[in-house]
């Protein structure tokens, strides 16, 4: 079961988000058209569609052919891909910071 992660929840739950959440999630892998599919439960179509866009934006790229699979990996090199890379971890170390302080207060309250 697909869970909506805080970078989807902010920005929108579209395939372009959901898909584009994925390869920051995993940024350190390549991923086949299939993987992503399967890790954001969209079709493989759509999927195919915009890692086509995203590529054309640089955002991630081609890395190798495994049999009939292209492989794609983030383009950590792009920018602005840095800076989208940033953002979920600030917004993932904003809630955890919260989730450990109301944690704290509850301990305290006790």
């Amino acid at each position: 079961m697909y869970e909506k992660s805080l970078f989807v929840t902010y920005l929108g739950d579209t395939p372009y988000i959901r898909v584009l959440d994925y390869f920051i999630s995993n940024h350190v892998f390549d991923c086949s058209v299939q993987d992503v599919a399967e890790g954001t439960e969209l079709a493989r179509n759509t999927v195919k569609k915009v890692v086509g866009e995203m590529t054309k934006a640089g955002l991630v790229r081609g890395t190798r052919s495994v049999g009939r699979a292209v492989m794609y990996q983030l383009n950590s090199e792009n920018r602005e891909v840095r800076l989208l890379m940033e953002f979920d971890w600030k917004i993932s170390k904003l809630k955890a910071d919260e989730v450990e302080e109301n944690a704290r207060q509850k301990v305290r309250a006790r």
